[in-house]
């Protein structure tokens, strides 16, 4: 699954003899939907101060910055119940979790992800599972995600973060 990299606010606190900035984002699928959390927008914020912004090469820090951000945040340990043959899994809770995600199971082959979240409870990922256990940890992550990050470019536009 793609991702789109959006923000809807950025904000600017003089700290000090520092500038602190948020930016509050989310995640779009490739059509521009917003990536939900129950039925809100899943917005986070990032920041940074801007003494510890890099004079060159800025978009590259924020996306490095941004995806670690979603890395931390979108990746997680949880148990799994699954049944041979069947790529429908259980899990406690599907909140956080997203279309796209790599799953990480000894029932799976490498490189399964999850194809869909089913409702609160249930998941559909893209291979069979290769086995039957309950309650074994599985490490769900956005390792394989592809994150367009185009929405940085208008960003740098727009505040000249080198004069602030």
């Amino acid at each position: 699954m793609d991702y789109v990299y959006n923000f809807n606010n950025v904000s600017l606190t003089f700290v000090s003899n520092d500038i602190n900035i948020q930016i509050q984002s989310y995640l779009a699928d490739s059509s521009g939907k917003p990536s939900l959390s129950s039925t809100n927008i899943d917005y986070f914020t990032v920041n940074a101060e801007k003494s510890s912004l890099p004079a060159l090469n800025l978009k590259a820090y924020l996306e490095i910055l941004i995806n670690d951000f979603i890395t931390s945040k979108y990746s997680k340990n949880l148990s799994l119940v699954t049944s041979v043959g069947s790529p429908i899994v259980s899990i406690s809770s599907t909140t956080g979790l997203l279309a796209g995600m790599s799953v990480a199971h000894p029932d799976f082959a490498a490189g399964t992800t999850v194809t869909s979240v089913r409702d609160s409870t249930t998941l559909k990922l893209s291979t069979n599972a290769t086995g039957t256990s309950t309650d074994q940890e599985a490490y769900i992550s956005t390792a394989d995600w592809d994150i367009d990050f185009s929405a940085l470019d208008y960003l740098l536009s727009i505040i000249d973060f080198a004069a602030l």
